[in-house]
Order: structure tokens, then C-alpha cells, then sequence
């Protein structure tokens, strides 16, 4: 048994949110300091693909020309529809975070 108390003294506690997402609601959930190290890698590489995604939205706006544009636009479309049809699966949010790692 794990309290939620001794836990965020070691973790992060959006890095626990984020790992418990990983699992669909439905299935019991395995707390391992492994398991938690891999979600603390994940969470990261999350964090770093929204800033870097914030930075090219802010600061390269307009430099592609219009056919690459478009190509981009339409990816994080697709990216957006497979997140939300996985939402729409049962809540299933295990799911949804995998589409953001492709």
C-alpha cells in the first residue's frame, strides 16, 4: 500500500496524474518506482514537445510556405482527431496519450 503522501515526496505530482492516465479506468493500476521512473521520461518528453511546439507556433508562424503549412496543419488535425477518438472510446485515456508519442 502507497500513500498518496509518501508518493509526492518522491514524484512529481503531475507526473503521478500523467502515469495514472496511462491506464484505462477500468484496469487496476501498478504502482512500481520503474514504472514511475518511465512515466517521469514520458511526462518530460511531453513537456519538451509542447514548448517546442508552442515556440514554432509563436515564433514560426507564416515562414512555411503555403503547401507545407497546409501538410502541417492537416497533421496536427489528424494528431487532434485520433486523441479525441480515442476519448470518445470509453474514456480511454491510455489511448489517447499513445497518439501523442506518435
Amino acid at each position: 500500500m502507497i500513500l498518496v503522501h509518501d508518493l509526492i515526496k518522491k514524484y512529481d505530482p503531475n507526473v503521478i496524474r500523467f502515469f495514472i492516465q496511462t491506464v484505462h479506468y477500468r484496469h487496476p493500476i501498478n504502482f512500481t518506482d520503474e514504472l514511475l521512473d518511465d512515466a517521469v521520461q514520458a511526462f518530460e518528453r511531453l513537456q519538451t514537445a509542447y514548448r517546442n511546439l508552442s515556440h514554432r507556433m509563436t515564433k514560426s508562424a507564416g515562414l512555411l510556405n503555403g503547401e507545407r503549412e497546409e501538410a502541417w496543419e492537416n497533421s496536427v488535425k489528424s494528431f487532434r482527431s485520433r486523441f479525441i477518438e480515442a476519448m470518445d472510446d470509453d474514456f480511454n485515456t491510455a489511448n489517447a496519450i499513445a497518439v501523442l508519442f506518435f
